[in-house]
């Protein structure tokens, strides 16, 4: 019986992280949608062609101030606009590639890292982490981050109407078929390995030597400082 209850609870405790994942990604998502949108929208200077047939550019302001594209100048702006067009849904793509991220992101780090089923005096309980768990964890992160990342983005700003439960044809219309022959390809897009491999040593050396310097008593976790008397 104490084997099926702890099985039973850990069931219990992954289907309200499931539910409590979802309930915070519904209030994230948006927010996360309309930055990436206000972020690579860009508008050019209309061109027009001179009295010789040369291209000239209208400079911002000045003839017309034409510019290509829908000028938005402000993240409300492109939230009434994501609105307008795409409706309410149009504001959650993106939501099952960073669903799917927390989902494997959190259970890697519980298998790896672990937790203390019991917090100390009813409080949050963080578990006691190695540098070389740390290490270890924050290289599946980045490994898992930056294609995630990927997708995500472009999940986004896809002109198509995803569909939630068909992942085939989600990556048909988000991937080329050179990238999906060989996936690995994400990995050298342009300047995304080198800002993983900044975040994997903020998180591994950076953050960790800070969290010493600041609160020595939670270097290792609260588990590890109710250990060790602090």
């Amino acid at each position: 019986m104490g084997i099926v209850g702890s099985l039973l609870s850990a069931i219990v405790s992954l289907c309200i992280f499931f539910l409590s994942a979802i309930v915070a990604l519904a209030i994230v998502v948006p927010f996360i949608g309309i930055v990436v949108r206000f972020r690579v929208n860009y508008n050019p200077k209309a061109l027009s062609l001179g009295p010789a047939g040369d291209s000239i550019g209208i400079p911002d302001g000045g003839e017309d101030g034409r510019v290509v594209g829908p000028r938005v100048t402000s993240l409300l702006g492109m939230f009434l606009r994501v609105r307008r067009i795409e409706g309410w849904m149009g504001l959650y793509k993106g939501f099952m590639p960073l669903l799917l991220y927390t989902m494997m992101n959190t259970l890697f780090s519980l298998v790896w890292i672990g937790s203390s089923p019991h917090a100390p005096k009813g409080g949050y309980s963080i578990p006691r982490a190695s540098m070389f768990q740390s290490l270890v964890y924050a290289l599946f992160m980045a490994f898992i981050a930056l294609p995630f990342g990927v997708l995500t983005n472009r999940a986004i700003t896809t002109p198509h109407k995803l569909p939630a439960f068909s992942p085939r044809l989600s990556l048909k219309l988000l991937l080329t078929a050179y990238e999906r022959r060989r996936p690995w390809v994400l990995y050298f897009t342009p300047g995304l390995l080198i800002a993983q491999a900044l975040h994997v040593a903020f998180v591994t050396l950076v953050f960790r030597v800070v969290r010493v310097i600041l609160v020595p008593a939670l270097a290792y976790g609260i588990d590890g400082a109710e250990e060790d008397g602090t």
